[in-house]
């Protein structure tokens, strides 16, 4: 049997050794946990000029989601952080500062664009350094390359739209058509989509003429006056924002009262723009609202960012939410940050989204449904037009058939 004095002495010796360690301890414990490698996102958008508002939009919906993801733990574990560059509506200077995202700061993503020329130079280029690319802007050939098998489009292009446009007003048994364009690759894409669609949809549809305007005209008073002689049952708009009003106001002026059809023309971010100015009655679609669906989902997406932006989030803003879904969707189901794995998990993957599920189809284009009304002044909103009487075309009688 030890001796207390044994015991004693053995004690001591463990007390001092444990007094010796607290110094290694206590710095174990203020030591910084090894830093974890964040995933990178460069954005490349038109950030300044008459066209910013909607790459900036995009940027801020990109922002919410991401702040959603980072605030749950983040991508597999780690942070995603992003960067952004201005490329000033020019494909050479978007080029440009997509290698140096990609070169200098080695980022995993680039995102962005809202010129369907830009969007497919810098897919190709991001392609071919293999990093993933997320287009807010594209077309036919985007889709026709697969984003140049990088590259994703997290919206149906203008031929789509066109589509299910003129379902529509097809539906609505609306048969003589004239056809009002700005003179520009936008306007002009729109109004041939919609012709096609509406020659294959029936052979009693009639083009009883076509307008182009010229670029920077302000004046539509004698352009109406030659679309009203012809007596049409509608005109397609494929006109930006800035000629919806004139657009109108000539019309009233002469009491013509066609059915007036804007592509884009519901969404919030251009009846925000109009404001209480913008004219009822004409009819307009946008694969996001904020209002409808009335859904428990889209309640929470367009109150939360309301909370946070002070806005009610548009078609732009839920395109660079859904970026970001897709992102840490694609991601989670890869298992690794790896360009190749993270394409073939989005393919064919469908995202929980405000709207409903969304499915992302063979040709790197999402699938989502158009929303289609008319516009009217609605009490609550007293600052800006809503539209009413929604309709919904679905992607399977909108979209082509997957290659």
């Amino acid at each position: 049997m030890k001796s207390k004095r044994s015991l004693t002495l053995v004690g001591g010796i463990v007390l001092i050794l444990i007094l010796a360690a607290l110094p290694f301890l206590d710095a174990c414990a203020k030591a910084p946990a090894a830093e974890v490698e964040p995933i990178k996102v460069g954005i490349v958008g038109t950030l300044s000029g008459p066209a910013a508002p909607f790459n900036l939009a995009n940027i801020d919906g990109f922002k919410y989601g991401i702040n959603q993801i980072n605030a749950e733990g983040g991508i597999l574990g780690r942070p995603v952080e992003y960067y952004t560059r201005d490329d000033q509506m020019t494909t050479e200077l978007a080029l440009r500062m997509a290698k140096e995202l990609i070169m200098v700061e080695d980022v995993d993503v680039v995102a962005g664009t809202i010129k369907t020329s830009i969007s497919l130079a810098v897919a190709q280029y991001v392609s071919s350094e293999k990093r993933i690319f997320f287009g807010w802007s594209g077309g036919v050939e985007f889709a026709s390359n697969k984003g140049f098998g990088y590259g994703f489009l997290p919206s149906a292009h203008a031929d789509i739209f066109a589509n299910g446009m003129a379902l529509y007003m097809y539906n609505k048994g609306l048969r003589d058509y004239w056809f009002l364009a700005s003179d520009d690759p936008y306007g002009r894409g729109i109004v041939e989509a919609t012709w096609r669609k509406l020659q294959e949809l029936g052979p009693d549809v009639k083009k009883l003429g076509e307008t182009v305007i010229p670029f920077g005209e302000k004046d539509y008073t004698a352009y109406i006056a030659t679309i009203a002689a012809a007596n049409p049952e509608a005109v397609i708009l494929g006109i930006g924002a800035q000629a919806i009003i004139p657009t109108m106001k000539a019309a009233k002026a002469i009491d013509f009262e066609p059915a007036f059809i804007v592509w884009s023309g519901i969404d919030q971010k251009i009846l925000s723009w109009l404001g209480p100015e913008a004219p009822e009655g004409y009819y307009g679609s946008m694969p996001y609202l904020w209002y409808y669906p009335d859904t428990p989902e889209n309640r929470a997406f367009a109150q939360g960012f309301h909370s946070e932006f002070g806005r009610h989030p548009s078609f732009f803003e839920f395109l660079g939410y859904l970026t970001a879904l897709s992102l840490k969707r694609g991601y989670e189901k890869a298992g690794e940050v790896n360009a190749d794995k993270f394409v073939q998990a989005l393919v064919g993957m469908e995202i929980d989204s405000p709207i409903g599920k969304l499915r992302w189809r063979t040709d790197h284009i999402i699938e989502t449904p158009q929303f289609l009304g008319v516009t009217y002044k609605s009490p609550d909103y007293p600052d800006f037009l809503i539209a009413k009487d929604i309709e919904v075309v679905q992607p399977n009688d909108a979209y082509p058939p997957e290659p």
